[in-house]
């Protein structure tokens, strides 16, 4: 005896379970995890409501909509987030990358149109890698490193290679900032969303944000500046004569990174707002 339900009554179980728990996207999340479990797309599953599910996908189903209940991330229960139309496999040990990150890279665009330039990139703090690896597959014939303190999240950025069949034009490297590099490599573009959510900032972030995604990647210390000081202080030794370097910031912080990289005579020559029009990159060069 099959009791079992169809897709029809296991999405109507997902969503009034979610929308039990407060999760405004309850309709949306329902359908993504049941189409997650079943490998179909949404289009697939919604033609498909009066299929009956197996007993495994329904009891799959069920504890993934009890873990979504507690507000853990969507992507970290699909493990697979979409950055500029790739796909990245996503952990709890990486922040989930977000289309504001995304400025950076239309940002990298506009200063080197030529994608069959050969650049050498260094991305820092590289999480799952998506900055980099979006980089490497637009620039064809261009090789980088990407640097993470986490040796969690440095995994997931190399099955990411793997997985866009980029992992032998970029090494990835545990490393605190440009801390022990070897300054003989110079860089064309460096790229980097460190940390920068102040003490203050953090404590009133979204459960989701602040229980379920690394700490590391989120504390950028008591004013949120702390890893551009950091950054600062050694990578105009790693840029190349005409290099440029790449910030993603925090909303209103643009002034205050300026004067950071200033006082390391590195010059802003440009800023570039997100899709919510809040400067989110600013693109430096070493004062001529």
């Amino acid at each position: 005896m099959n009791n079992t339900p169809t897709i029809k009554s296991a999405l109507v179980y997902g969503k009034q379970e979610l929308l039990n728990a407060g999760i405004a996207s309850y309709n949306l999340d329902a359908r993504l995890l049941l189409a997650h479990i079943l490998n179909y797309s949404i289009e697939k599953l919604i033609i498909s409501l009066e299929k009956t599910l197996t007993h495994n996908e329904w009891l799959f189903y069920q504890q993934l909509i009890t873990r979504r209940t507690k507000f853990e991330p969507i992507v970290h229960l699909t493990g697979i987030k979409e950055f500029f139309s790739l796909e990245f496999r996503v952990n709890k040990n990486t922040l989930i990358p977000r289309p504001d990150s995304e400025t950076l890279i239309e940002t990298v665009l506009k200063y080197f149109p030529d994608k069959s330039v050969p650049l050498k990139i260094l991305d820092l703090g590289t999480g799952t890698g998506c900055l980099i690896l979006t980089l490497l597959n637009l620039y064809f014939n261009s090789t980088g490193l990407g640097i993470d303190l986490s040796i969690e999240a440095l995994k997931i950025a190399r099955f990411n290679s793997i997985h866009l069949t980029l992992d032998s034009y970029v090494l990835f490297v545990q490393n605190s900032w440009c801390n022990s590099l070897s300054n003989q490599a110079k860089y064309d573009v460096i790229i980097s969303n460190p940390p920068y959510i102040s003490h203050e900032e953090l404590q009133k972030l979204d459960n989701e944000v602040k229980d379920y995604e690394p700490n590391l990647a989120l504390d950028g210390g008591q004013d949120g500046l702390d890893c551009y000081r950091e950054i600062a202080s050694t990578i105009i030794d790693f840029l190349s004569k005409n290099g440029k370097i790449f910030l993603e910031i925090g909303q209103g912080q643009e002034e205050s990174v300026k004067q950071i990289f200033k006082a390391h005579n590195m010059n802003c020559i440009s800023e570039h707002k997100d899709l919510n029009q809040i400067i989110r990159c600013l693109v430096f060069e070493r004062h001529h």
